[in-house]
């Protein structure tokens, strides 16, 4: 490694010849997924299908798809040239980026199965100021990559002379703070939302079933031809019961696939100054976030982790204008107190501080306003559902009103918030819990909103945003809220501490 140090940069590089292959893939699959409805269309319309025709598409689509990739690999050339890191590609139109070395916030690897056969990383450079990854290099020897990544970090020690010299990541040997092992990662996907790969599946089927109708497969007369079988099945509570059940075994293992496929072996490193989190079974990856370049702490747990006491963290850090979540860093499977070792490494300077803190509560109109919402939406189908010569749609209806009333309260009882001295917190959860914490001398702007209907009884909305992204504390007296913000303004205004 430290011979790789020596790497001169200021002469224009190429990267790996694995690029190539890399380059290849991501045409290609960006190509598959616009013509995914046409494949659909062959393979369904089978007396489409012979070797001829076949041939007569792959080979073109292959020889386009390889010229391109040993084209762009040619003309892609990167050198540090006067502070900046430089870089030349293009294959229809040329261009020429230019990235000043303090500029850069973060330097991530990545590694998929292609880039571990050739002992290569995927190097992605972050900025404040762009809304993606200013620079991807697709593939570069693991040396080099490790040389360039210490020649930032190198020159952005130089440049930030308030930062203790012992703050920087590669000066250090890592310490490993957290690690998952694989029967925590699968209790860990027991107990992921089910909910949101429940809606991966329900997306998908419609995402077909549209672009199967648009290309000419009328797909709805079909389905009315089975709707009166389909209405039967649905009046037997048997059936509906299972329906939910391999539903939700889908979405169970549609999670589970996820969270290995992600979370496989993570680590959690302390590196003087900062974390460092790798992950992932198929596409390895190790992402960086300095402390000070921490905007937001927050760690979140669904019912099934509240009952399992797992943690969920998400450290959102500077990186863009349009906050992605590639500019946040996720370790789950945590427990309490890994948390609390988390947040106190992030905010050493303010640990008495958020001791202190007393929550309040929003006000009662937060429950109210969504309740009156959710009324207005129901309360006619329930009706209408009587009519329908069937006893079962109304208590389904009456059942979902019911919940959603039900996870509105809980919601309105979890929501509070509290302003320290140096710290702003934000509870909150419908079945679980969360908690966001940011420290005031980060913020950039707060906004205070007020609807016509808040105004009528005197409330407000408080926005808090930093440099990733922000936070709301909803439904408080305006006064309260104009006090928090001229507070938040007055202590940013007289804060001297230096976040980027």
């Amino acid at each position: 490694m430290k011979k790789n140090r020596h790497i001169d940069f200021s002469q224009p590089m190429m990267q790996s010849y694995a690029a190539i292959l890399l380059i290849m893939y991501q045409f290609y699959k960006i190509l598959i997924r616009q013509l995914f409805p046409l494949l659909i269309i062959v393979l369904i319309q089978r007396k489409w299908m012979n070797v001829n025709r076949a041939m007569f598409f792959i080979i073109p689509f292959a020889a386009v798809g390889a010229i391109y990739g040993i084209v762009a690999f040619f003309r892609y050339r990167f050198y540090i040239k006067g502070g900046k890191l430089i870089v030349n590609k293009g294959v229809f139109k040329r261009s020429k980026v230019e990235i000043p070395l303090e500029r850069i916030q973060s330097v991530n690897f990545e590694q998929n199965i292609i880039h571990r056969l050739f002992n290569v990383v995927r190097l992605n450079l972050d900025t404040a100021g762009s809304s993606k990854n200013e620079l991807e290099l697709h593939a570069l020897d693991k040396g080099i990559a490790e040389a360039l990544s210490h020649k930032v970090l190198s020159f952005k020690k130089k440049m930030s002379a308030s930062i203790d010299k012992q703050e920087h990541f590669q000066e250090r040997k890592k310490e490993e703070i957290f690690r998952l092992g694989f029967g925590q990662l699968i209790k860990v996907g027991l107990t992921e939302n089910h909910i949101r790969s429940g809606g991966i599946i329900l997306f998908f089927f419609i995402w077909l079933f549209d672009n199967l109708r648009d290309i000419g497969l009328d797909m709805y007369e079909k389905t009315e031809e089975y709707l009166p079988q389909a209405e039967v099945f649905l009046q037997s509570l048997f059936v509906v019961v299972l329906l939910l059940i391999l539903f939700f075994l889908s979405s169970m293992a549609i999670s589970m696939i996820r969270t290995v496929l992600q979370y496989y072996q993570l680590h959690m490193y302390r590196s003087a100054g900062g974390f460092i989190i790798r992950s992932g079974l198929l596409n390895k990856k190790e992402n960086a976030a300095k402390d000070q370049k921490i905007q937001i702490f927050k760690w979140t747990q669904n019912l099934l982790q509240y009952w399992t006491g797992i943690y969920k963290l998400n450290l959102r850090q500077a990186s863009s204008v349009q906050v992605s979540d590639k500019s946040s860093l996720r370790v789950i499977g945590l427990s309490q107190s890994d948390v609390v070792k988390s947040r106190n490494y992030v905010f050493r300077d303010f640990i008495d501080d958020i001791d202190r803190l007393e929550h309040e509560s929003v006000n009662v109109y937060y429950f109210l306003r969504r309740f009156l919402i959710w009324s207005y939406l129901f309360i006619p189908f329930i009706f209408i559902s009587f009519y329908i010569d069937s006893p079962v749609y109304p208590g389904y209806i009456i059942f979902l009103y019911a919940f959603v009333v039900l996870s509105t309260y809980f919601s309105f009882r979890k929501k509070r918030y509290a302003i320290g001295e140096e710290m702003i917190s934000l509870r909150g959860g419908t079945f679980g819990n969360s908690q966001s914490l940011m420290a005031i001398y980060k913020i950039q702007s707060v906004r205070m909103r007020s609807t016509p209907f808040q105004r009528r009884r005197g409330l407000a909305t408080l926005e808090i945003f930093s440099a990733s992204g922000g936070i709301q504390i909803p439904e408080i007296k305006t006064h309260i809220a104009n006090t928090i913000r001229d507070y938040i303004l007055y202590k940013v205004e007289r804060s001297r501490r230096n976040w980027m």
